[in-house]
Parts: C-alpha cells; sequence; structure tokens
C-alpha cells in the first residue's frame, strides 16, 4: 500500500552472513550478482522501501580478502582477539581505534558508492561492546579510544544521510544511533 518500510538484507555478501568479513565488496551470488542487488534496492525504493544492508564491522575471518592481522584487536597475552565462531568460521575482533577511523572509512564509503543505499544502514553488534579493550603493544587503546572508533564509523554513514542502527541500545550511543533492534 504504499506505506514506508526498512528492511535489512542479511547475507547479502560472500557465501552469506558473518563470512567474508571486513570484506563486503563480493555480492553473494545467490543474489544474481551486483547489478541484481542494485536493482532490487532501486525498486524497493519505487515502492517506498528501503532495502539496506546487515553489516558487521566488528569481525574479521582470516580468509577475507581484505585480512589484515595489524588492524586486529590483542588480547592482554598479546595473541589476536577472538571473536566467536560463526558462519565464516573462527572470527577474530578488529581494532576499533586504529580500523574505525582508518580502513573503515574507506569501506563506507566504497559501499555507499557501490549500492544505492539510503536512510539507514544496520551494523551487526556494533553498538554490543562499546568500549573494547585493544592491547595491541603498537597502539594500545583504552575504551574510550575503541568507542570514539566506533562512533566514526557512525559519522561516516551519517555525513551521506544515513543513519546507522545496531542491536543493542546502551548509554555511550545515545545520540549515536538511530535505532537499535533490541
Amino acid at each position: 500500500d504504499g506505506a514506508p518500510q526498512v528492511v535489512y538484507l542479511v547475507g547479502w555478501q560472500h557465501r552469506g552472513h558473518d563470512t567474508g568479513y571486513p570484506d563486503v565488496f563480493a555480492v553473494n551470488p545467490r543474489l544474481g550478482g551486483e547489478a541484481a542487488l542494485r536493482l532490487a534496492i532501486q525498486q524497493a525504493a519505487e515502492l517506498n522501501t528501503i532495502l539496506s544492508f546487515h553489516d558487521n564491522y566488528d569481525d574479521a575471518y582470516e580468509h577475507s580478502p581484505a585480512w589484515d592481522p595489524e588492524q586486529i584487536a590483542r588480547d592482554r597475552a598479546g595473541a589476536l582477539q577472538k571473536g566467536g565462531v560463526w558462519a565464516g568460521g573462527q572470527s577474530y575482533i578488529l581494532s576499533f581505534s586504529t580500523y574505525g577511523p582508518g580502513p573503515a572509512q574507506a569501506r563506507v564509503e566504497r559501499t555507499l558508492t557501490a549500492f544505492p543505499i539510503r536512510g539507514s544502514y544496520h551494523i551487526d553488534v556494533l553498538s554490543a561492546v562499546p568500549r573494547r579493550w585493544d592491547f595491541n603493544p603498537h597502539h594500545p587503546a583504552a575504551g574510550a579510544a575503541s568507542l570514539a572508533g566506533k562512533c566514526a564509523i557512525v559519522s561516516a554513514f551519517n555525513r551521506h544521510g544515513v543513519d546507522v542502527t545496531s542491536e543493542g541500545f546502551c548509554a555511550p550511543f545515545v545520540g549515536v544511533i538511530g535505532h537499535a533492534w533490541h
């Protein structure tokens, strides 16, 4: 009936949900390729619907084309900080103090250039651990630096008129993210 809607497409990259991060520039072949995905976004707009993406800026996988161990946070022992084991296998946690103001900025720009995303974008788990420590001896970062890196990612989307949603809503993200799912 033309009522406005927002749809977040999960699993649009690589082999599906939680695969390939931090790279998101290989469209899941089950969607018909990059051109078909762009067309679906445009057709949704004609129905007063925002077709956007469910993405993840926390996790990185060793098999990702964008894998860079220098961008991975370190645990207290100095090892790469492991995240969960998801569809893409063992994930590692990105260092927000370096990734947020650095490579994440280019990733946002490239995503929004490649796809006609408008209005809203969902970043999975962005707000789940807002002040994650990074014990990397070359660039250690306390929780405040991690939070600043996450906010830099949101700001990059906001500069393009795109609001960011995430899973949880906690005090550091009041006034930063526009909506939370939980």
